[in-house]
């Protein structure tokens, strides 16, 4: 009976949603319901040098945990939060929300030499908490946002907007040793803020993604440019190598968006992959290319080896997709994840790999450990995903998330499993410990989502955020946890 109440509420509230400042960027239109409509989400994850556990996201909750807070308040609709447990997940050391009086959703972290964590994403609140701002006043209708906290989680470093005249949001964050912030997204503002660019205006009037730099201090700009065609171009996930160049992924349908040195020169489909290369100061273009097949490609996640190999996770759809030395066979009449290596030179596919059933998979995060090995999260909505010494050997039901451990090179499978209730998961961030472990973050709509050694055992909403941990060998899961709190829409539920 409550699964029944869920869907029909979940039904008549889509149709009355407003049009919100949120669905204007052109990926963000692609979240279905589930994401849009989420109470409590984790949409981001990373470590410091103790092994401190860094989530953001965003919630609808005023009853969100808190500890130690900046801001013990929810003001918005919708806020972003930030939360540091301990090493081992047991203890929550603090979390806070930000935010002003609209919405904000936290997107990407990252943690500086300092314990300090910077976060990146969006907002349309026009009092959003700014402290020592490079732009200290929302430019258009939604803007992104750039924000460091100190290392006790209970005070700004800086807080700045960053954005032009219409709408602008960030979903990724790198950090250099010089603590030194780069900053991935979208924007269709023609004025947003270029400095030492590669490209400065936006392609046309639709939209383009972004990098940028900035200070340490967040109160400069050292770069700032558009990368983009004239048709969309959406997405913006970075990574930084050691160099201090930019990797930047994402999706293009522009016939003319910039490429150079490339190992495609022309779209393929109707959406391709794009994978482009900055130079450190940002102003050149060191290679970028198409990468897809005859349908629907999204890049939708980057990391770059040592070498300066990129790997790109994502999704593809329609036939066609580059394979080579592919691990598994696919079926792509639905959709299926691809995971494919790029060398340094950006001219040269290395491995291209697409997996999945006769449902739909999704790549939605990669990250690489310290011996090169490649591990790859993402969705599944089938019972016979492949799978390869699981911890979780049973589809949950409806959408679980899966977890693929590849040998360098990506060219053998360690493992694959399932991880997931009997409702829907959605997996935003992924991490990697110096021992191997993993960690992921995301949203679950499952009241039995696995959980080990909570902090949170019970489900607080009609979706909670979750962190989990699994072993160096895929065996086991170490930690895992509901993180969130219940809404007025979860109450309206309860009641029914």
């Amino acid at each position: 009976m409550k699964a029944l109440v869920f869907f029909i509420i979940m039904m008549g509230l889509i149709s009355l949603l407003p049009f919100s400042v949120f669905s204007q960027l052109f990926s963000l239109d692609l979240d279905d319901y589930l994401s849009r409509l989420a109470d409590n989400s984790c949409r981001g994850i990373a470590l410091d040098s103790s092994g401190c556990i860094y989530v953001t996201g965003y919630t609808r909750s005023a009853e969100f945990p808190r500890r130690n807070a900046f801001q013990s308040r929810k003001e918005g609709r919708e806020d972003a939060f930030v939360a540091k447990f301990s090493s081992s997940g047991s203890t929550l050391i603090y979390s806070t929300y930000l935010g002003g009086g609209n919405r904000e959703k936290g997107e990407g972290i990252a943690v500086d030499h300092f314990q300090c964590p910077v976060i990146v994403g969006m907002t349309d609140s026009s009092d959003f908490p700014c402290h020592n701002a490079y732009q200290p006043k929302l430019a258009g209708r939604l803007d992104a946002f750039i924000a460091r906290f100190d290392s006790s989680g209970s005070a700004l470093v800086y807080s700045t907007y960053l954005g032009g005249s219409r709408d602008d949001a960030a979903f990724d964050i790198a950090l250099d040793g010089d603590g030194n912030a780069y900053l991935g997204g979208e924007t269709i503002s023609p004025d947003f803020p270029t400095d030492n660019s590669f490209q400065s205006s936006k392609g046309s009037w639709e939209q383009d993604v972004f990098v940028a730099k900035l200070t340490s201090s967040g109160s400069g700009i050292i770069y700032s440019t558009y990368l983009g065609g004239k048709g969309v171009d959406f997405g913006g996930h970075i990574a930084l190598d050691r160099d201090r160049q930019i990797y930047i992924t994402g999706t293009t349908w522009s016939d003319d968006f910039p490429t150079r040195d490339c190992y495609s020169p022309a779209r393929a489909g109707k959406y391709d992959v794009f994978v482009g290369k900055l130079s450190s100061s940002g102003s050149s273009l060191l290679y970028s290319t198409y990468l897809g097949g005859e349908g629907i490609d999204f890049g939708n996640d980057i990391t770059v080896d040592q070498s300066g190999a990129a790997y790109i996770a994502g999704f593809t759809i329609g036939g066609g997709f580059p394979l080579l030395n592919s691990f598994w066979m696919h079926d792509d009449e639905e959709g299926d994840a691809f995971i494919s290596i790029l060398s340094p030179t950006g001219s040269v596919l290395l491995l291209s790999a697409c997996f999945g059933t006769e449902g739909i998979e999704t790549g939605l995060g990669v990250v690489l450990d310290s011996n090169k090995n490649v591990y790859l999260t993402g969705t599944s909505n089938n019972a016979q995903f492949p799978l390869r010494n699981p911890f979780q050997a049973e589809w949950g039901g409806d959408e679980d998330l899966f977890l693929i451990k590849l040998s360098p090179g990506g060219g053998n499978v360690i493992y694959s499993s399932y991880l997931g209730g009997d409702e829907y998961e959605r997996p935003y961030g992924i991490a990697i410990r110096s021992s191997g472990n993993v960690l992921i973050a995301g949203c679950t709509y499952s009241y039995n989502f696995p959980l080990k050694s909570p902090i949170q055992a019970a489900m607080p909403g009609l979706s909670a955020g979750f962190i989990s941990e699994i072993s160096y060998s895929g065996s086991s899961l170490l930690f895992s946890t509901f993180l969130g709190g219940t809404s007025p829409l979860t109450r309206i539920i309860h009641e029914n």
